[in-house]
């Protein structure tokens, strides 16, 4: 049976990948010499082909044929007692399909087989390995004839008869039964397991393996029975089917049967002539040579597992270091383009608002003069005075928002120097002499005598004109606006008016350019509204001397 399965199995491949013909009549001449007990013409075929194989497998052109061949030429060395050797040759097979992924059926023969030697000698660390190894491929790929060996090897002999009936291999029914016959089981239903294994036992020339096992299983049985013509009768037909299988183990098998059968017979002349011919053949392939060669192969495959291991860890390593540093700097990309579009969504946003600011500013700010200037235009009575401080209005206006728009630019610098804060007010009082005296409004101030102050003569007069502009405009008719100036670190200026609710508030332009310029200038300005009073106080740096 266990030629059988490695002949399908390399065949299968053999023959679906190439039809090799030249291939195939190398097996059946090798086949040939094995069944006419030519050992060494047996082996000198498979070597040769191996190394023909070995030297067209440039880019795996003979792969499939070649793994094959490892395989047939390992089964045979095992067959004759060279289990290192038959160790080795599946290792080159294994190794040679390790990174193929269509020719797992092969590679699931080669691990069984390797684990077979390995569980002869006990190893039972190596031979875990490899059937677990050849159960993997096997269970993926739905191999049940790999299975079936493993069942056996690891004596899941009930597993194993399940599957045989499932896949309706008698062959494999007929191996079960008799395992399990030699099982400790009660003796009647040794019987019955034997019984069943006969029946379903193919008939010789088919499953020769399994047939020599039945026979001398079964002459073992009769044997403890006492019934020695019974087993003397099988251990014949046992050793007759021996000779067409031509296997160490075989030999070993029938002879041992023999000597325990004339054992109980207490024909002990014969049972020490059995037993040491039985002795001798297990010597050929149970020796310490065979055991020590195989148990350094051992060795050397678990440090080359670990070599690859350590190798595959350090390669997994650096791909998931470079992994990890690639999603970190998209994340830090992604991080910086997202501050980056917020930026711009914030500045945009900005844009957006400055714009509909300047939009409502001249719609309201600069309409309301031009509205007027068009009305006086109407009336010829109306005085050229009138006109002009209109006019001075819309420039006004327009020195406004000229000034805003730089801020926002940013691209006005303050150039501070001393100036005489009382010489600015009165000059833009002044300017506003026509409205103040149209509301009848006083202004009263608490110094008039020169006080220095240091800033930019431009940003400050623009802030002084908003800030008197504004008292003006927003003071009840016949009310009084107060200019209070102090000195202590800095120069303080307080104005305060009344407020009148009824007149409406303009956009604050004018107030945001003051509250830029002042800082601009090393200022504070602040602002208190407390029911109809108004008051606006600014802090500005004292004279450099």
């Amino acid at each position: 049976m266990k030629h059988l399965l490695i002949f399908i199995t390399s065949l299968f491949w053999l023959t679906s990948s190439s039809q090799n013909t030249y291939v195939q009549s190398q097996w059946k001449l090798a086949d040939s010499l094995h069944l006419q007990g030519k050992r060494i013409e047996t082996l000198n075929i498979f070597e040769g082909l191996a190394k023909k194989l070995e030297q067209k497998n440039i880019n795996n052109k003979v792969l499939p044929e070649l793994a094959a061949t490892y395989n047939q030429l390992g089964f045979r060395q095992q067959n004759y007692g060279y289990w290192d050797k038959s160790v080795v040759t599946f290792t080159k097979g294994i190794l040679l399909l390790e990174h193929n992924n269509t020719l797992d059926s092969l590679k699931a023969s080669l691990h069984l087989n390797a684990g077979k030697i390995y569980a002869k000698i006990k190893d039972n660390s190596a031979k875990s390995y490899y059937l677990h190894k050849a159960e993997q491929l096997a269970l993926k790929n739905n191999i049940p004839i790999i299975l079936l060996d493993i069942y056996q090897i690891s004596n899941k002999y009930r597993k194993g008869l399940e599957l045989a009936k499932q896949i309706n291999s008698k062959q494999y029914q007929s191996y079960f039964y008799y395992l399990l016959a030699n099982s400790e089981n009660p003796r009647k239903t040794r019987q019955l397991y034997f019984d069943s294994a006969r029946i379903t036992l193919p008939k010789i020339p088919n499953a020769l393996l399994q047939n020599f096992q039945y026979h001398a299983s079964i002459a073992g049985f009769f044997t403890e029975d006492n019934q020695i013509d019974s087993a003397l009768s099988h251990c014949r037909k046992a050793e007759e089917i021996s000779f067409s299988l031509n296997d160490d183990e075989v030999n070993h098998h029938f002879n041992y049967c023999y000597s325990q059968a004339y054992l109980a017979k207490k024909d002990y002349k014969n049972a020490y002539d059995f037993k040491e011919k039985s002795d001798s053949i297990e010597r050929l392939y149970q020796n310490p040579s065979n055991r020590f060669a195989l148990k350094e192969l051992e060795k050397q495959r678990i440090t080359f597992e670990k070599q690859k291991e350590i190798i595959q860890l350090e390669t997994s390593n650096r791909y998931q270091n470079i992994g990890l540093i690639s999603l970190l700097l998209a994340f830090i990309g992604s991080i910086l383009f997202l501050k980056r579009i917020q930026k711009l969504n914030r500045e945009l946003a900005i844009a957006n608002e400055s714009k509909n600011r300047l939009f409502s500013i001249i719609s309201h700010d600069l309409r309301s003069p031009l509205a007027t200037l068009h009305t006086l235009t109407q009336f010829k009575q109306q005085t050229q005075h009138s006109i002009k401080d209109n006019l001075e209005n819309i420039l006004w206006e327009l020195d406004n928002l000229l000034n805003w728009s730089t801020t926002q630019l940013k691209r006005i610098k303050s150039e501070p120097k001393n100036l005489d804060l009382n010489e600015l007010i009165s000059e833009n009082i002044k300017l506003l002499h026509p409205q103040i005296q149209l509301k009848g409004i006083s202004i009263r101030k608490n110094n008039n005598a020169e006080v220095g102050v240091y800033a930019d003569y431009n940003m400050l007069n623009v802030c002084l004109r908003n800030i008197l502009n504004n008292a003006v405009k927003y003071s009840p008719s016949n009310s009084e606006i107060q200019i209070i100036i102090s000195k202590s670190e800095q120069t303080l200026i307080e104005i305060k008016n009344h407020f009148d609710s009824q007149i409406k508030e303009g956009t604050g332009l004018g107030l945001e350019i003051c509250e830029n310029f002042i800082l601009l200038n090393k200022g504070t300005i602040n602002m208190k509204k407390h029911d109809n009073q108004f008051s606006l106080l600014i802090s500005l740096p004292n004279i450099i001397k």
